[in-house]
């Protein structure tokens, strides 16, 4: 209202209400109120000489339904970081579709593994371990024994170091263009117990480090070695020779290295070990269940490599397309060439593009998934692979004999799921179902 009015309205006897706290002027407390002590903008304020509009502009609301849209390119997207892990298999040739689902539940980039066993030359690597892995082996002419380094297609890796006299293997990751990481696996048998055999493995570890002074180190396996405390750095026990025990203590200090995994990987004692230089790029170390009888060591790191983008390709179904219309559009096509054409001319140009066209419109296709997995991988293994970790997890923190005996039931349970359905996925393509 306008400031005359609003003095009127004060000095007047008339009754009205307020239509802000719907109460009468009862009260003569409006007259001390001036004009000047109100905090409120007065109509008359307005410019008088615009005319009102209820279409007219008050500004942007501060939200509706419909809010503005942010027009800034799109974040770019984060990079998966690399994640390790570290198996043994006590003969991965019996526990090849084991291996498999817990390749695809765990999308591990780096796959270390110890005692393939029965591995040669006659053996390809896809038969043991999924095509969208680049594998460098090493295996062992007799029955025990044999590692595996096996990295995703995505990630630039090549050997560099196979050792002739032990079972080791170094592989070299490319993590960017001035970064590497140099990936070790080692596996030493039960049986040896030669100091100097244990020195001889320390020092080809130790020369591979100073061959690449500026790549981070990570070397991982089965060292069969209860006698350490890693975390004090001494000997607790006599299983084997001090003097080897000793040897062993030194890798540290020879390739400066430190030793993460801190909780047993089989039984009580801790036997799979976890070296690397740069400690502080692992941001998650923790031990599942394995495929054999050591527990896996899984190892989350901070670095993000580069990654090469899978190709994706076309896949046409066939048995799908429509024939009739398909026929149709080619004649159309062949009557509008000329009569003299070629090959060529149809290989060429525009009649090359048409006839794409044709076979797009009229034949189902799709793209190929980046990431691929085996298709008798269903979904009762990957529940009950989950529900085994969480058992795992459980006997392990509570020490129980019921947890414990709950995720024995559960991994045989998992393992015998996991063979009948690769075993009725072959019978499946052998005999199909009508």
């Amino acid at each position: 209202m306008t400031t005359p009015e609003y003095i009127h309205l004060v000095n007047t006897s008339t009754v009205w209400i307020c239509s802000a706290c719907n109460s009468p002027n009862s009260s003569k407390i409006y007259n001390f109120i001036s004009v000047e002590e109100n905090t409120y903008n007065s109509f008359s304020a307005l410019n008088s000489d615009i005319p009102y509009s209820p279409f007219s502009s008050i500004g942007s609301p501060c939200a509706t339904s419909s809010p503005v849209r942010d027009h800034s390119p799109p974040k770019q997207q984060k990079r998966k970081s690399l994640t390790v892990v570290s198996l043994n298999f006590q003969s991965i040739k019996n526990k090849v579709h084991e291996t498999e689902v817990l390749i695809d539940n765990l999308e591990s980039d780096i796959i270390v593994g110890t005692e393939t066993y029965w591995l040669n030359d006659n053996i390809f690597s896809a038969v043991v371990i999924p095509t969208t892995y680049n594998v460098f082996r090493r295996d062992r002419a007799d029955s025990h024994g044999g590692i595996i380094i096996a990295v995703k297609n995505d990630l630039v890796c090549t050997p560099v170091y196979t050792s002739k006299d032990h079972e080791l293997l170094c592989v070299r990751l490319q993590v960017n263009k001035k970064k590497s990481i140099i990936i070790g696996a080692y596996y030493r048998p039960p049986n040896i117990t030669c100091e100097n055999n244990a020195f001889l493995a320390v020092a080809e570890m130790s020369k591979v480090r100073s061959d690449h002074p500026k790549c981070d180190f990570w070397m991982a396996g089965d060292f069969n070695h209860p006698d350490i405390n890693w975390s004090t750095q001494s000997i607790i026990s006599h299983q084997y020779p001090s003097k080897m025990s000793t040897e062993y203590l030194n890798i540290p200090g020879d390739c400066g290295v430190e030793q993460l995994v801190c909780t047993p990987t089989r039984g009580d004692k801790i036997l799979d070990l976890f070296f690397t230089s740069n400690p502080s790029l692992v941001q998650r170390r923790k031990v599942i269940p394995g495929v054999g009888d050591h527990d896996a060591v899984l190892l989350d790191s901070l670095i993000q490599p580069l990654r090469s983008k899978p190709a994706r390709r076309e896949i046409y179904s066939w048995d799908k397309a429509d024939m009739t219309s398909l026929r149709k559009s080619s004649t159309t096509l062949y009557k509008t060439l000329p009569l003299d054409f070629s090959l060529q001319l149809i290989l060429t140009g525009n009649s090359l593009e048409t006839l794409l066209g044709i076979r797009n419109r009229h034949v189902p296709h799709k793209l190929t998934r980046s990431r691929t997995s085996n298709p008798w991988i269903n979904t009762a293994s990957r529940r009950l692979a989950r529900w085994k970790l969480r058992a795992f997890h459980k006997a392990k923190a509570t020490k129980k004999q019921r947890d414990q005996q709950r995720y024995l039931s559960l991994k045989s349970e998992c393992q015998r799921t996991i063979r009948l359905a690769y075993q009725q996925y072959v019978k499946d393509i052998i005999t199909p179902s009508a």
